[in-house]
């Protein structure tokens, strides 16, 4: 089965098959633990990785990654230093 991300169809019969590397969307309750924007998908969702993906779309990319490696607290800190300061 192929999602064609351009058409939004499905297809079943395709002879050739296709990975698609995707990551899920990450959840949390209250704030969220990044401090970014990011693209609005539904909890729980996938989001596919793609050469033209939007800002803030790779923003709910990274805020999945530092959330799953408990990089929370690393984060905000380094979005806290002035622009240079991080080594």
């Amino acid at each position: 089965m192929v999602w064609h991300r351009a058409t939004g169809e499905v297809d079943v019969m395709s002879s050739n098959p296709c990975i698609q590397a995707v990551v899920e969307t990450p959840w949390y309750e209250g704030e969220p633990l990044w401090p970014w924007s990011v693209a609005d998908y539904k909890l729980f969702s996938h989001i596919q990785l793609y050469d033209e993906m939007t800002d803030l779309e790779v923003g709910l990319i990274f805020a999945q990654l530092v959330q799953y490696n408990n990089l929370a607290e690393t984060a905000r800190s380094l979005t806290s230093h002035p622009k240079g300061s991080v080594r």
